[in-house]
């Protein structure tokens, strides 16, 4: 089987519906397919891989590099992150307007943050590949074996 029809059947297939009850399930069917249609693939592309970083490394990392204000800076962290799910929660519109300045102080943040993570080496990404084919299946065609008599004169 080419390349390209394997992964054009792996895309299609991905994209059906279809459950199992738990257990083992056998399988042994002969499918005979006619795949019709095109696949293309973008080039690659960099991105910054903030969601490969060791998030819990870096905190210790941080945290062990603090010296003696890491027992104030683990508290800070831990309330920032209960903060941080309450904000993502509620939305930032759903906050009492007393906070606005401190929510400005916390966009400087963010700010930081973006420019800290941009910084980060960029990985490469495989292009993101489209396929657009159909797929009928086709009935078998059935064999049929021929035994032929040879008789070797010698």
């Amino acid at each position: 089987m080419q390349t390209e029809t394997i992964i054009a059947l792996a895309k299609y297939l991905s994209q059906q519906e279809a459950t199992l009850s738990p257990g083992v399930h056998n399988v042994n069917e002969e499918v005979r397919l006619q795949l019709t249609g095109s696949i293309t693939k973008n080039a690659d592309c960099e991105y910054i891989p903030t969601t490969s970083v060791p998030w819990k490394m870096v905190t210790a990392l941080l945290l062990e590099k603090m010296g003696i204000t890491r027992d104030a800076a683990t508290k800070m962290i831990l309330d920032c992150c209960k903060e941080a799910i309450e904000l993502e929660r509620n939305g930032k519109d759903t906050i009492n307007a007393n906070i606005t300045d401190r929510l400005n102080h916390v966009s400087d943040a963010e700010k930081r943050v973006n420019n800290l993570v941009e910084a980060l080496p960029k990985k490469l990404r495989s292009g993101v590949t489209k396929v657009n084919v159909t797929v009928e299946v086709l009935p078998i065609i059935e064999e049929t074996h021929v035994a032929h008599n040879l008789t070797i004169a010698g």
